[in-house]
């Protein structure tokens, strides 16, 4: 796609799994990447590192919070069934208590017209992304780097997996959403803006 374009430098963002890959572009083709965004990712998607974040929804979570998503939760067992295709998809609706700042917030509109090929995802995440660790990775990458963490995202929590990033890798910005969880693009917009046009170096 770089290359169809015409970009001889591009600025990267990857959201939640996609920053892996965007970090690994960069790691690959340096030469063509100026700065790298990470948003509302864990550092590694190990079965050591889910357990953390269900202990973390465990202990810190609300009771409003936990009774709404065993709610949720419930009614997945049904989806896949019904849309065996969309399975991903209905995995993340379904664990909207996990992912968004307002607990009741339904994520089903985000996924509308989405086409998810379940194989390349069940290989992703169930196995390329358990064997990376971005604590690892971010020291070789010799960018600037932004990463944005939302203080309610407990998909990719607890904030603690990233402590003392910044000291391994001077070159990382770490910023928290404090009434954010998975999405601060939607839940936080205008602040999410302001950040992302200042670390760009643009005004507007």
């Amino acid at each position: 796609m770089r290359r169809e374009l015409g970009l001889e430098d591009v600025v990267l963002l990857g959201h939640s799994g996609h920053a892996f890959i965007a970090v690994e572009y960069a790691l690959r083709y340096p030469e063509h990447v100026s700065k790298v965004a990470l948003f509302n990712t864990a550092p590694t998607n190990s079965p050591e590192r889910q357990r953390q974040s269900f202990a973390s929804f465990d202990e810190t979570a609300s009771p409003g919070r936990k009774r709404h998503f065993e709610a949720e939760i419930a009614k997945l067992a049904d989806d896949p069934a019904r849309e065996p295709e969309r399975r991903f998809a209905h995995v993340c609706i379904r664990m909207g208590a996990h992912g968004f700042y307002d607990f009741t917030t339904d994520g089903a509109p985000l996924w509308d017209g989405v086409t998810m090929a379940m194989p390349i995802l069940d290989h992703l995440w169930g196995e390329a992304f358990e064997q990376l660790d971005l604590r690892d990775r971010l020291p070789r990458l010799e960018k600037p780097v932004m990463l944005g963490l939302g203080h309610y995202d407990y998909l990719v929590g607890p904030l603690s997996l990233w402590e003392g990033i910044e000291a391994r890798c001077p070159h990382v910005t770490k910023l928290i959403f404090e009434r954010s969880g998975h999405t601060p693009m939607l839940e936080q917009a205008e602040e999410f803006a302001s950040h992302w046009r200042a670390w760009l170096g643009r005004d507007a």
